[in-house]
């Protein structure tokens, strides 16, 4: 029981969640050129921005492929302590064999087991590893919009939306299971490239 004692899988140290509206000072209504003929051009902008840092996601390591009823179906490795268990904070995304690992494999080890892959005990790895967390997220979404007012209760909106404006490839999770041949590396890549949304509404 101790060792199914741990942090829950969901838990985020660190969530930093940004909201802002800024509506530029120019126009009708506004700081300057209120009453020139481009105040209807360049005039009544709002821009938007949602910023959000957080810490990286807990890890669970598994240690094999096992076929059991018992434990939840999953029988964890041995954690061997003293061994750093993060070797490289900044490794590359790799979809191959190849590249710099994240996890160190140095720091788990399989537990012992019979001829017929049967563990002859569980494993001294927790459900979820004590300060140890896949890469940091860090997303910037951005929103550009402008409104003509036509009548008190008529309007035309015009807005562009930027998700991951800066185009940042966020890393993915490490490879978690012991046995796998790219265990600790990171092979893939999250949250999507910048994309761009345009529209346009019209309000009566």
């Amino acid at each position: 029981r101790r060792l199914e004692r741990s942090v829950a899988g969901f838990t985020i140290p660190h969530n930093i969640k940004l909201t802002w509206i800024y509506d530029l000072p120019l126009g009708k209504g506004r700081k300057w050129l209120n009453d020139s003929i481009l105040s209807h051009v360049i005039g009544g902008w709002t821009v938007t921005g949602i910023h959000q840092y957080r810490s990286g996601d807990a890890l669970s390591i598994t240690g094999a492929n096992v076929q059991t009823t018992l434990f939840n179906g999953v029988i964890r490795p041995d954690w061997i302590q003293g061994v750093p268990v993060i070797l490289n904070h900044n490794a590359d995304v790799q979809t191959n064999s190849s590249g710099a690992l994240y996890l160190n494999p140095a720091a788990f080890a399989r537990v012992p087991r019979t001829g017929n892959n049967v563990p002859l005990r569980l494993g001294t790895a927790p459900v979820v590893m004590p300060n140890v967390r896949g890469p940091a997220w860090f997303s910037e979404d951005f929103g550009l919009q402008k409104k003509f007012a036509i009548k008190e209760a008529t309007g035309f909106e015009l807005r562009a939306d930027f998700f991951n404006a800066f185009n940042r490839a966020l890393r993915g999770n490490p490879v978690t299971e012991v046995t796998a041949s790219n265990f600790g590396k990171i092979t893939g890549t999250r949250g999507g490239s910048r994309n761009i949304q345009v529209s346009a509404r019209f309000t009566f």
